[in-house]
C-alpha cells in the first residue's frame, strides 16, 4: 500500500507541471483550474457509472455534510497550485505542499486524537526536515566563474559547428 501513495505523488507532480504549462499557454490560472477538473470530473463520472452499472450504485448518500467538502477544497488547491507552480517550480510546490499536509495532518491529530494517531517527537523532527527540505531547495543557486566560463566556451563550440555560423 505504501507504493500507492508514491504513485499518486509522482503523478501529482506531473500533474501540476502541465497545469503550469496550461496556466502560462491560457495566461490564465482560470482556465488551467477549470481544465483540469473538467477532465477529472469526466474521469470520474465515467469510473462511477461503469462502477454503478457492475455492482450497483450507492443505496445512501453521507450523513455528514463536510464529506463533500473534497471537491471545493480540491478546487482552491489546484487553483492555488496551478498559481505557484509557474513561480516556484514543481519540486518547490511539491515540498510545500507536503510540508503542508504534514503540518494541516499534526493539526487534525491534535484536535480530534484518535487511537494509534499518537503524535511523538518524531512527528515534529519529519516536520522540521520537510521545512529544512523546502529552505534548502530555495536557496538561491550562485554561479560561479567557472559555470560562466564553461558555458560561455560550450556556446562557442555549438556556434562553430553550425554550418553558416549563424548567431541563434
Amino acid at each position: 500500500m505504501l507504493v500507492l501513495p508514491l504513485v499518486a505523488g509522482a503523478c501529482v507532480s506531473w500533474q501540476q507541471a502541465v497545469n503550469g504549462h496550461v496556466r502560462v499557454a491560457t495566461g490564465s490560472a482560470s482556465t488551467a483550474t477549470f481544465t483540469n477538473f473538467a477532465v477529472g470530473a469526466t474521469a470520474l463520472a465515467t469510473v462511477f457509472a461503469v462502477h454503478a452499472l457492475a455492482v450497483r450504485g450507492p443505496h445512501t448518500l453521507a450523513d455528514h455534510w463536510y464529506v463533500y467538502l473534497g471537491g471545493p477544497v480540491g478546487v482552491v488547491f489546484i487553483a492555488i497550485a496551478v498559481a505557484a507552480v509557474h513561480h516556484l517550480g514543481v519540486l518547490i510546490l511539491g515540498l510545500a505542499t507536503i510540508t503542508g499536509q504534514l503540518l494541516g495532518s499534526l493539526a487534525l491529530n491534535l484536535a480530534f486524537p484518535r487511537a494509534g494517531a499518537e503524535v511523538t517527537t518524531a512527528t515534529f523532527v519529519g516536520i522540521g526536515v520537510a521545512l529544512a527540505a523546502i529552505a534548502i531547495a530555495a536557496l538561491p543557486r550562485r554561479r560561479g566563474r567557472a559555470s560562466r566560463t564553461v558555458a560561455a566556451g560550450a556556446r562557442a563550440a555549438a556556434d562553430t559547428r553550425r554550418p553558416d555560423h549563424s548567431p541563434r
